[in-house]
């Protein structure tokens, strides 16, 4: 005989529920909830960024041979180091030439001279002949300015090719490789050389007194020029030579400075482009320089989460390897949700979306570009 069973009653249902089942509910909706707030918070203090650098391209100063690199990949510069030094060859024979034309323009000078004497001696004219002593006064002195100028640029050739000579044998000599009495005498060379340069400057720079004090006066007395002062056509186009060849000179001094390339930063050498006695021409890259020392570092907030980070804020930057720890402020903030880099995604598989924040340089951790690390509000 079948057993026909009693249906619970609907109130007593409900009121095993509500005293059994529905605090078990709570408990669990409760304990869920705690455990995302946690986790909102946790994601909220602290927040995942990467360390990245602008890479310094160093390229070729002028048009010419590289005579030797001074560097290879991965090696660790300081800045003002050499890293390339062009061929001197185009910059000497540039200078020789200058050289040939300031005495040809010495040479002229001298003809010139005669020849207006001459005629002013047959004019009888005082007035004339003083106007044209003032001019060639003035032209012999900047004459005499460019033959120094050009003694200048030949002593800073031979003195950058012996400083870094001397530098290369003073590194062989620190490996044990290299001879101490090639690096005295190059020291000892270098140090005649710059003796030389001193001096050849001071004397520069008093001529250049002199040139400014010549065409004060020859400016001055032309105040005074009567109407029918004869024009002097050869000696107007001797200035306009001398200007010229001034300007060459200045042109010649800049070649000469871009003659040994150093670096701009201290860092890495991160690409090599060039070889030794590879031509160049101006604006080729010569080598990708990675700056280090200190990086700038980037931090991704998760969307919807307010943060309360601003610019302007000071957050404290956590290195993951050994959990230093360094201080930096919010220096810009991304108006939008951008993706994640790679390196900080979770999952390799699923992309990670933030509000992107960028920090002043953080000192004294010695990020690698490229490395992750963890940022938290103070």
């Amino acid at each position: 005989m079948a057993i026909k069973k009693i249906p619970v009653p609907l109130n007593r249902r409900v009121d095993f529920f509500r005293r059994k089942a529905l605090p078990v509910a709570v408990w669990a909706a409760a304990v869920i909830g705690v455990v995302q707030l946690m986790e909102l918070r946790s994601a909220g203090t602290e927040f995942a960024g990467i360390t990245y650098a602008t890479d310094h391209v160093v390229s070729a100063p002028i048009n010419g041979r590289v005579l030797e690199l001074s560097v290879g990949m991965y090696d660790q510069v300081a800045a003002g180091q050499v890293l390339v030094t062009m061929d001197s060859s185009a910059v000497m024979a540039q200078i020789n030439t200058a050289s040939a034309e300031v005495e040809r323009l010495a040479t002229e000078r001298l003809a010139l001279v005669a020849e207006l004497r001459a005629s002013v001696a047959e004019m009888g004219r005082d007035w004339e002949k003083d106007a044209r002593r003032f001019e060639m006064d003035a032209v012999d002195l900047r004459v005499e300015l460019m033959r120094r100028n050009i003694e200048l640029s030949t002593s800073r050739v031979e003195a950058e090719r012996l400083r870094v000579a001397f530098e290369r044998a003073t590194a062989l000599l620190e490996s044990s490789a290299g001879s101490e009495a090639n690096a005295e005498d190059l020291e000892l060379a270098l140090e005649v050389e710059l003796e030389r340069i001193r001096t050849t400057e001071q004397l520069v720079s008093q001529l250049e007194g002199e040139y400014a004090r010549a065409i004060t006066r020859h400016e001055e007395f032309m105040l005074s020029a009567p109407e029918d002062l004869a024009a002097a056509p050869r000696l107007e186009a001797l200035q306009q030579a001398v200007r010229v060849q001034s300007l060459r000179l200045a042109e010649i001094e800049l070649a000469r400075e871009a003659l040994v390339v150093r670096a701009p930063v201290y860092g890495q050498v991160r690409s090599v482009l060039a070889s030794s006695g590879r031509s160049v021409v101006l604006g080729q890259d010569l080598l990708v320089l990675t700056p280090s020392g200190h990086g700038a570092v980037v931090f991704y907030q998760p969307p919807g989460l307010d943060s309360g980070v601003t610019v302007g804020s000071k957050v404290a930057v956590r290195r993951l390897g050994n959990g230093e720890v360094a201080e930096a402020i919010v220096t810009v903030m991304s108006p939008t949700i951008e993706e994640l880099p790679r390196p900080l995604w979770r999952d390799p598989a699923v992309p990670e979306y933030g509000r992107a924040a960028g920090l002043s340089a953080v000192q004294g951790l010695h990020l690698v570009p490229g490395e992750p690390v963890r940022v938290s509000l103070e």
